[in-house]
């Protein structure tokens, strides 16, 4: 029960994952039933810690998925079977956000304080996706329980009206959560294919922002 399924992911090593953000994503699983939160078993040996860190917290094993580290091509194409990345705290995933955003899935971040709590905010923001920077932990944990709460009632009414085309964990298609409501929304932005792409993804025109700027110097001296 609970409504459609929803895959939270977190890609990055590990030993990012501090006991503080534990208690906050143990805090979304709980108020997003029907939920689980996938990540990387990198490094292996701290699965069975974080399994741990897992029970103490009342969730069930289920709330877990972890899975082996794969090719990047293969990493990102698997990928987007995920609703939503939600970020660590104190050090922010980089080169996973990276990842993420050009695989069209949204990621959820928290204004830091230090250079390396602040990448994601400035991945998301270059991506069109600034709305998704919470300001505390508490606007981070309501952000990520809203999100999947107001799609979620947009995915049930689009069932009533046309009936269910499916959506569950390792199908090729996300079906219709992550074709309705909030979520379409994020996913339409992160789109390659749009006419105006955000700054993340114009590489044309950030090589020429880039090369301007060189001349200018170069001029200058």
């Amino acid at each position: 029960g609970g409504g459609p399924p929803v895959v939270f992911c977190n890609f990055n090593r590990l030993i990012k994952s501090d006991p503080l953000v534990l208690d906050v994503w143990s805090n979304i699983l709980r108020r997003t039933p029907n939920a689980l939160l996938w990540l990387l078993k990198f490094p292996a040996t701290t699965e069975a810690g974080l399994s741990v860190e897992r029970s103490s917290r009342g969730l069930h094993p289920s709330r877990l998925h972890f899975s082996a580290i794969r090719p990047i091509q293969k990493h990102l194409r698997v990928s987007q079977q995920c609703h939503l990345f939600m970020d660590t705290l104190n050090y922010n995933a980089h080169t996973t956000a990276m990842d993420a955003l050009f695989a069209g899935v949204p990621l959820l971040t928290v204004k830091g304080s230090s250079h390396a709590s602040r990448p994601s905010m400035s991945a998301v923001s270059a991506a069109g996706l600034g709305n998704m920077v919470a300001r505390s932990l508490k606007e981070y944990e309501d952000m990520a329980a809203d999100l999947v709460s107001a799609s979620r009632q947009h995915a049930l009414r689009d069932v009533r009206r046309h009936g269910d085309a499916g959506d569950s964990f390792g199908s090729k298609g996300m079906g219709k959560f992550t074709t309705a409501g909030p979520m379409k929304a994020l996913r339409q932005r992160l789109s390659h294919e749009v006419e105006s792409p955000p700054p993340l993804f114009d590489t044309p025109g950030y090589v020429a922002a880039l090369e301007n700027r060189l001349q200018t110097m170069w001029d200058a001296h």
